[in-house]
Formats: C-alpha cells, sequence, structure tokens
C-alpha cells in the first residue's frame, strides 16, 4: 500500500511540475517583450496551431473557451458581420469571453494568408495573472485601450 500511496504521489508531482512548465512557457507570451523575445520558438510549437486562410476559429455567441495569442499571421474579428478589428501578430484575442464566462461576442477569422496561434485554457491564464501582476496590469491597460477605441468608432467623427 504504501508503494502504492507513493506512486500516486510521484505520479501527481509529474504532472504538476509539466503543467507548471507549460504556465511558464505561455507566460512569456505577455512579457515586455512579446512572445519572439521572451519565448524560445521551439517551445512554442508544442502549443502553437497553424490555421489555413479563411478558417472561423470561433464564432459569435459560441460557448467561451480558451483564448489565443497570435504568433504569426492575422485573425479579423467582426460582429453581426461588421468588421471590428484585425489582430496582428504578437496580439491576442477571445481573452474577454474566457474571463467572464460568457459567450463568444465576436467572430475570429483568420484573414489573409495562414495564421499561427496558441491557444490558452483558463488554468493557465489564471495561474498567470495570479502570479504574474505585471502581466495583469499589462492586459488591464491592452483591455481599456481596445475600449476606449470602440468607443470613438462607435462616437463617430
Amino acid at each position: 500500500m504504501y508503494y502504492t500511496f507513493a506512486a500516486l504521489l510521484f505520479g501527481a508531482e509529474v504532472m504538476a511540475a509539466a503543467w507548471r512548465r507549460e504556465t511558464l512557457v505561455l507566460r512569456g507570451l505577455f512579457g515586455e517583450t512579446g512572445a519572439r523575445d521572451g519565448v524560445a520558438a521551439g517551445l512554442l510549437d508544442r502549443f502553437a496551431q497553424e490555421l489555413p486562410a479563411g478558417r472561423v476559429i470561433f464564432r459569435e455567441g459560441d460557448p467561451d473557451g480558451a483564448m489565443f495569442y497570435l504568433l504569426s499571421g492575422a485573425v479579423a474579428l467582426t460582429k453581426n458581420g461588421q468588421a471590428l478589428r484585425t489582430m496582428q501578430a504578437g496580439e491576442y484575442f477571445g481573452e474577454m469571453s474566457m474571463l467572464l464566462g460568457l459567450p463568444r461576442t465576436a467572430t475570429a477569422t483568420v484573414a489573409g494568408a495562414a495564421a499561427r496561434v496558441v491557444p490558452i485554457n483558463r488554468g493557465n491564464f489564471d495561474t498567470i495573472l495570479r502570479e504574474n501582476p505585471g502581466v495583469v496590469k499589462k492586459i488591464l491597460k491592452e483591455m481599456a485601450l481596445r475600449l476606449k477605441a470602440t468607443s470613438e468608432q462607435l462616437r463617430g467623427p
């Protein structure tokens, strides 16, 4: 019985270490210098997904899920068929739905050529936010800038 318990504890430690390493790699995406300088490209290959042009990543009204960090390419965000913004490499999207636990508020579609994205699940994102106050401040600042831009867009010229 002792050996079984020891094996279970060892397995739990190995899993925790692997999950922690994953979180540390993903945290680098939100560093001051961004993914290219903050995280070795080889480490990100494990998480990155290559998406073809025109691929819908998620649709407005879909249940919440992962957020995405854009490594390369572009992603168009639309709401009710109206263009909101085109995300470029080094930007992230899908965080609002994940943070609020609400359905997606926009549709995300790969624009132009293929895009390379890193999905970030809620557990990893929560850990990144909990352990890195600088990342929290950076994300809050980005969200405030996006809200300001949307308000100005709605206000018109």
